[in-house]
């Protein structure tokens, strides 16, 4: 809606302006105006006025919006000078686009607050049931943050009441088998995570929920809907052997579009991107003794181990005392090497390893052989990550912050299997989209 809206604003608005100020319409759908139209969109998105998911984030729209739209008329006016010659003069001459651009950073700051406003008052009429144990209801409100104000609680048989913090106690109506004796009026959400065998008349009794316009979901389904993940602790044997998605594994056609798609952008940017690497491997020399390109074992597509290239961000001998993950503020890190690192500058060598066919653009990162028994053994199905060829970036890397420990590479492998599960060339584009923005505003370690 967002997206939509913000095309239709611009467009108008750029059509209101360019008459007013030069008294003739032009046409929109010209390959100028859709160029722009594309920059700035794409500048809104890496500067995150997209981001709906948090109150936080909502909150924060309207500010951002309307830097966004500020931050966008530089972009259009790069793109406008520097491709003259293609007649972009024409249809954007005498300001038109800053003029359309600071009008549309109004537009962009209220839609985002009216958008708050409502999700806000959504938030506030919503009421969900939950339906199962105590430790996956942890799970979601840890996960969630879910309101515990106006909820209703039916817990397996045997689940300890006392168990749950005590805000969430005070919802408990009872267990699973007495849900047709519940207080189910205005229920917004159901999410069902039990064991339990429904009567007909429990069905029932769902099913008229779900008539009412309530959402209705397995444990596993509201994770992948609402957190694109899949909690791998609470996964059963047959979600794997019954559950959709997982059709890259199977689609070969589509695994040769993705090869083709990798060879020829590594391709293209490794020509690109060689001053860039040329540069940064200089500024590494310089900074400390060493090399400035090295290579590490990982393990990749069916288990096979490659070496993986890297320029060079912690002192060379790093790893005199053994292999360990690297953490916040690790002293090995060399002052350039916290700035590649947080602008992932040092992955890009791994263009070669897309190139020869060792990884993708898109994947789940490959993990260090020495980390690996552990992972496997530590966490359940961790091996299913290697279904497919690693990526320089992925869903995890994304989504999560940089993982330095058994729980986070349980997290990352949750965003992994999702990856795996729910694969597009939309996903893949939406991930390159968001590593741009985390290369852009430093986010990474």
């Amino acid at each position: 809606i967002l997206l939509l809206g913000d095309i239709v604003a611009i467009s108008l608005l750029y059509e209101i302006v360019h008459y007013i100020r030069l008294g003739t319409f032009v046409d929109i759908l010209s390959i100028p105006f859709f160029t722009v139209l594309a920059a700035v969109l794409l500048t809104l998105y890496v500067t995150d006025v997209y981001r709906v998911e948090t109150p936080v984030a909502l909150s924060r729209l309207p500010l951002t919006a309307a830097f966004a739209s500020l931050l966008s008329i530089l972009v259009s006016a790069a793109i406008i000078y520097a491709f003259g010659p293609l007649q972009f003069e024409s249809i954007f001459g005498r300001g038109v686009m800053p003029v359309t651009l600071i009008l549309f950073a109004v537009w962009a700051s209220w839609s985002r607050y009216m958008l708050s406003r409502r999700f806000e008052k959504i938030r506030e009429a919503s009421r969900w049931l939950y339906l199962g144990s105590v430790e996956k209801l942890e799970c979601l409100i840890k996960d969630f943050s879910l309101d515990s104000s106006d909820c209703v609680i039916l817990l397996d048989e045997d689940e300890n009441i006392d168990a749950l913090p005590a805000d969430y106690a005070k919802c408990v109506q009872g267990r699973v088998s007495q849900l047709t004796s519940a207080d189910l009026h205005g229920i917004t959400d159901v999410i069902v995570a039990t064991d339990h065998t429904f009567t007909d008349i429990e069905i029932s009794t769902l099913m008229k929920i779900r008539a009412s316009g309530a959402g209705v979901f397995d444990f596993t389904a509201f994770y992948e809907q609402y957190q694109s993940k899949v909690p791998v602790v609470h996964l059963k044997h047959g979600w794997f052997v019954q559950g959709g998605g997982f059709y890259l594994l199977q689609n070969k056609i589509g695994l040769k579009i993705k090869r083709i798609i990798d060879i020829v952008l590594s391709t293209v940017f490794i020509l690109i991107l060689s001053p860039l690497l040329l540069i940064t491997g200089l500024l590494v020399k310089l900074d400390s003794s060493g090399p400035a390109i090295y290579t590490q074992l990982r393990v990749g597509l069916n288990g096979k181990c490659f070496y993986i290239y890297k320029i060079r961000s912690m002192i060379d001998d790093a790893e005199k005392e053994g292999v360990t993950w690297a953490e916040d503020d690790d002293p090995r890190i060399t002052r350039v090497g916290r700035f590649i690192r947080k602008t992932r500058l040092d992955e890009l060598p791994q263009l070669l390893n897309v190139l020869k066919g060792d990884m993708s653009f898109i994947g789940p990162r490959p993990e260090r052989s020495e980390f690996i028994k552990k992972l496997v053994n530590e966490i359940p199905y961790y091996d299913l990550r290697h279904l497919v060829l690693p990526g320089i970036t992925g869903w995890a890397q994304v989504m999560y912050p940089y993982g330095a420990s058994i729980e986070d590479a349980r997290e990352k492998l949750e965003y992994d299997l999702f990856y795996i599960k729910d694969y597009s060339l939309l996903l893949d584009f939406a991930i390159l989209m968001k590593t741009l923005r985390i290369m852009l505003w430093q986010r990474g370690r």
